[in-house]
Protein backbone atom coordinates (compact mmCIF):
# COMPACT_ATOMS: atom_id res chain seq x y z
CA UNK A 1 0.00 0.00 0.00
CA UNK A 2 1.40 3.36 -0.93
CA UNK A 3 2.14 6.03 1.63
CA UNK A 4 -0.55 8.23 0.04
CA UNK A 5 -3.22 5.57 0.64
CA UNK A 6 -2.03 5.08 4.22
CA UNK A 7 -2.07 8.87 4.75
CA UNK A 8 -5.63 9.05 3.40
CA UNK A 9 -6.74 6.21 5.72
CA UNK A 10 -4.96 7.81 8.68
CA UNK A 11 -6.62 11.14 7.90
CA UNK A 12 -10.08 9.58 7.73
CA UNK A 13 -9.47 7.56 10.90
CA UNK A 14 -8.30 10.68 12.76
CA UNK A 15 -11.42 12.58 11.65
CA UNK A 16 -13.67 9.81 12.97
CA UNK A 17 -11.74 9.56 16.24
CA UNK A 18 -12.13 13.32 16.70
CA UNK A 19 -15.84 13.05 15.89
CA UNK A 20 -16.22 10.24 18.44
CA UNK A 21 -14.52 12.40 21.08
CA UNK A 22 -16.87 15.29 20.28
CA UNK A 23 -19.94 13.03 20.44
CA UNK A 24 -18.82 11.63 23.81
CA UNK A 25 -18.55 15.20 25.12
CA UNK A 26 -22.02 16.00 23.76
CA UNK A 27 -23.44 12.79 25.22
CA UNK A 28 -21.96 13.59 28.63
CA UNK A 29 -23.63 17.01 28.59
CA UNK A 30 -26.94 15.45 27.55
CA UNK A 31 -26.74 12.86 30.34
CA UNK A 32 -26.04 15.62 32.88
CA UNK A 33 -29.05 17.63 31.63
CA UNK A 34 -31.24 14.51 31.81
CA UNK A 35 -30.17 14.00 35.43
CA UNK A 36 -31.00 17.61 36.37
CA UNK A 37 -34.43 17.41 34.70
CA UNK A 38 -35.10 13.99 36.23
CA UNK A 39 -34.26 15.29 39.71
CA UNK A 40 -36.66 18.22 39.21
CA UNK A 41 -39.45 15.88 38.06
CA UNK A 42 -38.91 13.62 41.07
CA UNK A 43 -39.04 16.62 43.37
CA UNK A 44 -42.34 17.80 41.82
CA UNK A 45 -43.91 14.33 41.97
CA UNK A 46 -42.85 14.01 45.62
CA UNK A 47 -44.23 17.47 46.47
CA UNK A 48 -47.58 16.55 44.96
CA UNK A 49 -47.45 13.07 46.49
CA UNK A 50 -48.13 11.33 43.19
CA UNK A 51 -46.43 8.20 41.88
CA UNK A 52 -46.78 8.86 38.17
CA UNK A 53 -48.12 11.28 35.60
CA UNK A 54 -49.17 10.73 32.01
CA UNK A 55 -48.90 13.28 29.23
CA UNK A 56 -50.53 12.74 25.86
CA UNK A 57 -47.88 12.25 23.22
CA UNK A 58 -45.04 11.95 25.77
CA UNK A 59 -45.88 8.89 27.83
CA UNK A 60 -46.15 8.04 31.50
CA UNK A 61 -43.46 9.39 33.80
CA UNK A 62 -42.83 7.60 37.08
CA UNK A 63 -40.14 7.19 39.71
CA UNK A 64 -38.20 3.96 39.44
CA UNK A 65 -35.89 3.06 42.29
CA UNK A 66 -32.99 0.67 42.75
CA UNK A 67 -30.90 0.06 45.81
CA UNK A 68 -27.15 -0.39 45.73
CA UNK A 69 -26.30 -2.26 48.92
CA UNK A 70 -22.80 -2.50 50.32
CA UNK A 71 -21.54 -5.54 52.21
CA UNK A 72 -20.00 -5.16 55.66
CA UNK A 73 -19.54 -8.88 56.43
CA UNK A 74 -19.54 -11.09 53.35
CA UNK A 75 -19.33 -14.34 55.30
CA UNK A 76 -22.31 -13.47 57.48
CA UNK A 77 -24.31 -12.34 54.45
CA UNK A 78 -23.56 -15.49 52.44
CA UNK A 79 -24.45 -17.72 55.40
CA UNK A 80 -27.78 -15.94 55.90
CA UNK A 81 -28.60 -16.29 52.20
CA UNK A 82 -27.84 -20.04 52.31
CA UNK A 83 -29.70 -20.57 55.63
CA UNK A 84 -32.79 -18.85 54.25
CA UNK A 85 -33.07 -20.97 51.10
CA UNK A 86 -31.56 -18.55 48.59
CA UNK A 87 -28.20 -20.26 48.07
CA UNK A 88 -28.91 -20.58 44.35
CA UNK A 89 -28.15 -16.87 43.87
CA UNK A 90 -24.56 -17.35 45.10
CA UNK A 91 -22.13 -17.74 42.25
CA UNK A 92 -18.37 -18.03 42.28
CA UNK A 93 -16.15 -17.01 39.44
CA UNK A 94 -14.22 -14.21 37.82
CA UNK A 95 -15.80 -11.16 36.19
CA UNK A 96 -15.32 -11.08 32.41
CA UNK A 97 -13.40 -7.79 32.38
CA UNK A 98 -11.09 -8.97 35.16
CA UNK A 99 -10.38 -12.21 33.29
CA UNK A 100 -9.71 -10.28 30.07
CA UNK A 101 -7.27 -7.92 31.79
CA UNK A 102 -5.53 -10.82 33.55
CA UNK A 103 -5.18 -12.81 30.31
CA UNK A 104 -3.94 -9.74 28.41
CA UNK A 105 -1.30 -9.27 31.09
CA UNK A 106 -0.21 -12.90 30.88
CA UNK A 107 -0.05 -12.80 27.09
CA UNK A 108 1.93 -9.54 27.04
CA UNK A 109 4.47 -11.22 29.35
CA UNK A 110 4.62 -14.28 27.05
CA UNK A 111 3.09 -16.52 29.73
CA UNK A 112 0.49 -19.23 29.02
CA UNK A 113 -3.17 -18.76 29.84
CA UNK A 114 -4.65 -20.74 32.74
CA UNK A 115 -6.00 -24.21 31.93
CA UNK A 116 -9.58 -24.06 30.73
CA UNK A 117 -9.21 -20.57 29.25
CA UNK A 118 -9.50 -20.22 25.49
CA UNK A 119 -7.55 -17.35 24.00
CA UNK A 120 -10.47 -16.17 21.88
CA UNK A 121 -10.00 -13.73 19.05
CA UNK A 122 -7.70 -10.77 19.18
CA UNK A 123 -9.32 -7.41 18.61
CA UNK A 124 -6.89 -4.86 17.29
CA UNK A 125 -7.58 -1.14 16.99
CA UNK A 126 -5.53 1.76 15.78
CA UNK A 127 -4.43 4.24 18.42
CA UNK A 128 -3.41 7.84 17.94
CA UNK A 129 -1.24 9.89 20.26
Amino acid sequence: MSENKMRALADELKKHLDKKKELKYTLKGTEEKIQVLSDKMIELLDEQEIKQIKFEGLGTFFIKGSSFPSVEDEGEMLQWIKDNGHGDIIKTGVQAQTLRAFCNSLQSEGKPLPPGVIAGHLVRKMAVR
